[in-house]
This record gives C-alpha cells, sequence and structure tokens, in this order.
C-alpha cells in the first residue's frame, strides 16, 4: 500500500496550525537557546560547536550543537518532519543505533506524536523514546522543530525487566537559520537535555552526552553526499 502524501511543513505559513501553546514553546526554546554556554574545546572540529550547560533543576547535561548545512531552511525543516519510511531512514542519520523510528499519530501538518527504539551496548538496556513533535516556518524564514516526551496508548512504557527502558526527554529543538544572501545553506542548531533514565549514573550520562550535539554534523554530511550524487 503507498503511503499517505503529507503537505510538506515548510509550506505551511507560520500560523497556519500553530497554537499558543506552539507560541510558548517556541519562546521557551529561544531563551535557552540564546542563554549562556559553555564552549566544549576538544569536540569542536570541521565547522561543528558543541556548547553545554548545567540546569539548576535537572543535574543531566544539557548539550547545544551548530553547524552550517549546505541546504535550505525548508530542505532541512522537511527532512527533520517527515513521516513512514522517511522518517525511519532518517533518524537512522541522526542515530544509528537506532532500530525501530514511526510516526504513532498525526495531529495536523505541523504536530505528530514520534516513537524510536535504540540499541544499547550490553549490559545497557535498550531504550525507547516517545515524543510529540511541533515543526513550522517562522515569519522571518527561519525554522523550527521541538520535542518532548509525552505519552501515548499505543506505546504504554516497557514495565519487565529485560524490556525497553523509557528516555525521557527534557528538551530537544532544532533551529534552521537562514544565511542571508545564500539561499542554499543554513546553520543548524540542536538543543537537546536527554534522561535515558535507567540505573546509568548521571556522571556516565554527561560524559556520553556530546554526541547527541553530532546531529547537526551528521545532518550536514547527509546534505552535502546528496549534492555530491546529484553532480
Amino acid at each position: 500500500m503507498a503511503e499517505k502524501q503529507h503537505v510538506p511543513v515548510s509550506s505551511l505559513k507560520h500560523e497556519e496550525f500553530t497554537t499558543d501553546k506552539d507560541i510558548a514553546m517556541v519562546t521557551e526554546f529561544f531563551h535557552v537557546l540564546n542563554s549562556e554556554w559553555q564552549l566544549k574545546e576538544g569536540e569542536c572540529d570541521s565547522g561543528l560547536k558543541v556548547y553545554y550547560q548545567f540546569s539548576e533543576d535537572n543535574p543531566v547535561v544539557r548539550i547545544k550543537g551548530e553547524m552550517e548545512v549546505p541546504a535550505s531552511v525548508a530542505a532541512v525543516l522537511d527532512f527533520l518532519h517527515c513521516y513512514g519510511e522517511q522518517f525511519k531512514s532518517n533518524m537512522k542519520v541522526l542515530d544509528k543505533m537506532c532500530t525501530m523510528a514511526a510516526v504513532v499519530e498525526t495531529a495536523d501538518p505541523k504536530h505528530k506524536i514520534n516513537y524510536g527504539q535504540f540499541a544499547c551496548p550490553k549490559p545497557v538496556s535498550d531504550r525507547d523514546v516517545l515524543w510529540s513533535n511541533y515543526s513550522s516556518m517562522l515569519p522571518n524564514g527561519d525554522g523550527v522543530c521541538l520535542g518532548i516526551s509525552t505519552e501515548h496508548p499505543q506505546h504504554p512504557e516497557d514495565t519487565g525487566f529485560l524490556g525497553y527502558v523509557r528516555g525521557i526527554l527534557h528538551t530537544a529543538g532544532y533551529y534552521c537559520e537562514n544565511i542571508k544572501g545564500q539561499d542554499d545553506k543554513c546553520i543548524l542548531h540542536y538543543v537537546v537535555q536527554m534522561d535515558p533514565q535507567g540505573w546509568l549514573p548521571v556522571w556516565a550520562i554527561n560524559l556520553c552526552a556530546s554526541d547527541q550535539a553530532h546531529n547537526v554534523r551528521r545532518i550536514s554530511e547527509h546534505f552535502a553526499k546528496l549534492q555530491g550524487a546529484e553532480h
């Protein structure tokens, strides 16, 4: 059966399907994005910048990655906000440990609920994450794709001893920023604070957390390969 065709989120105006709750979430995201961060010197290479931050209410580190991507804001936003097999494929670009990814529910062209499963090196239990997703172009031509953990009856938390451990996504968001005069490029920012839960100590979680900032590098490399294939 052919997959249902969805309207590209980049083709929608900012005010379409955007609620007051969404506006508040975007405002809070930019408050975090533009707050004070510490540069992680050893992680920065080939145009990638990695930053870290600790919040007063959570011992799990918050991570930010920034990098130029050889693609337009619209192309990157549609890569992030997609469906079906494309969503599963794109999640594997972001995380090679992703073994399963699906869109659980679509409320409208800007709002959906996603589910993913991730393999972990043994003896650490595999993880799964369930998150709500809002994506939109902004009035100035930039774009955002934001997520936060949620619940859904189709994917209840696994309480079995050998089952998946449900990770908690406290903050997650991409900001696709226009580069003036270069419509075929953008600056991609990614902010994430993810608690994998389980018995892992906080220091171990924070030690490995910076790899999540490399999502922007993996997306940049993905679009660079696409460009190379076209020539």
